[in-house]
């Protein structure tokens, strides 16, 4: 069974990489909480608590970026650790990797039960999701900050440096940017552009909405229209496109459109 398993993954992630773009799916929390689960925002564990107590929703809200459109799914596992299950649900090591592996067996049972064609990606947040204190947003944890500066990453490593590194990788099928405000992708694309990437490249923002620690989102700060942006990105070199926080399916499907008409 696990290779049957193996076998059909490896088929699907060989028909993506042979599309000349792929769709991916939007902010899986932030739907979370649209459809009523209005604690996640002040929850340690963020979304991934709902593998445990709500694992309904999770499906839900696969299902709503599968018949937006989506042909990958991230898994619900972006703030879920080991420790962090331990510390925040009480519950041992093996249960805590349980629930991990449960992550994406939702993901494959919402394609299923959609009988969408999709790829499950097991999602893993950067080391600031571990820390539950919100760092993953401002990059506190990583050894020196810069001042904002386009193209350049948190600890100061030029972006297109990065990139170049990440897809010297067999094992890489595309490499690009995710939450970042819209308002870098086409800088950070443009900075890549001299790579000539044989993968491909991944634009996955965030609404441009501000999110401010203790409060959450500010309504309104920011937020713009990702739809009708996908050709401008696609004219940078973009290939594989979806969204993350605050990106719903409705914004999905928009680029669906998009893309379709490319």
């Amino acid at each position: 069974m696990a290779s049957d398993t193996k076998t059909e993954s490896n088929r699907k992630l060989q028909r993506l990489v042979g599309q000349k773009y792929v769709l991916l799916d939007g902010g899986s929390a932030t739907e979370m909480v649209r459809i009523g689960c209005k604690n996640i925002d002040n929850d340690p564990l963020w979304s991934a608590r709902l593998l445990k107590t709500n694992p309904e929703t999770v499906m839900q809200v696969h299902k709503n970026f599968l018949l937006a459109g989506s042909e990958v799914l991230d898994t619900a596992s972006y703030q879920a650790s080991v420790q962090g299950f331990v510390d925040h649900l009480g519950v041992d090591h093996d249960t805590a990797l349980s629930l991990i592996g449960q992550s994406v067996v939702l993901a494959r049972e919402a394609c299923t039960e959609t009988g969408c064609d999709a790829v499950v990606a097991g999602c893993v947040g950067p080391y600031g999701a571990v820390l539950h204190d919100g760092s993953e947003y401002t990059g506190a944890y990583a050894e020196k900050i810069t001042r904002e500066e386009a193209c350049v990453t948190c600890d100061g490593e030029r972006f297109s440096d990065a990139v170049r590194s990440v897809v010297q990788s067999d094992q890489v099928l595309a490499v690009g940017l995710n939450c970042t405000a819209p308002e870098h992708v086409c800088d950070l694309l443009e900075s890549v552009q001299h790579l000539q990437l044989q993968k491909g490249v991944v634009v996955k923002p965030n609404s441009g909405e501000q999110w401010v620690r203790d409060e959450g989102w500010i309504p309104g700060s920011g937020c713009v229209s990702l739809g009708n942006q996908v050709k401008t990105w696609v004219d940078r070199g973009a290939t594989w496109i979806g969204g993350c926080c605050r990106v719903y399916p409705d914004d999905i499907a928009k680029m669906k459109k998009e893309l379709d008409r490319l």
